[in-house]
């Protein structure tokens, strides 16, 4: 069997918290490794979500870890929710709600973030966290 363990690494970018305003998450330096998976990961929603409520979660990317912007969606692992806008995943309804999302990146910059953008009236929040998935290390093991 071939060890996952040692050929990965987990990075916060946006902390484990029950949020109700837009959030820019934490920079994660990719340097060292060619993969990169974020998993951003919802609770039981603290509103009604729709049309007009909603939740997206943005990546972006940056040369210096000050300026980003949306990822191209030449350099998504995934589907874009709205195509140049760098949206992996729109939270829209309570269905959506409780569960996690993905999306790889296979750009060539040298840090990622994931922005948590509210759209309408949050007044409770929801559970959120997001986390980046680093692979292909340069040198394991990375543990």
């Amino acid at each position: 069997m071939r060890d996952l363990n040692n050929n990965i690494a987990a990075r916060p970018i946006v902390n484990p918290a029950v949020i109700n305003a837009d959030t820019n998450g934490t920079g994660v330096d990719l340097q060292g490794f060619d993969a990169v998976e974020v998993l951003a990961s919802l609770g039981t929603q603290g509103v009604t979500l729709s049309g007009s409520v909603f939740i997206d979660f943005i990546l972006q990317e940056s040369n210096d870890n000050s300026t980003y912007v949306a990822v191209p969606d030449g350099y998504l692992i995934g589907t874009p929710i709205t195509p140049g806008s760098g949206i992996f995943a729109r939270i829209d309804a309570n269905s959506k709600a409780a569960r996690s999302y993905a999306i790889g990146y296979c750009g060539n910059k040298r840090y990622v973030r994931c922005v948590v953008d509210f759209t309408g009236a949050h007044a409770t929040g929801t559970p959120i966290s997001v986390v980046a998935l680093l692979g292909r290390p340069a040198v394991s093991p990375t543990v």
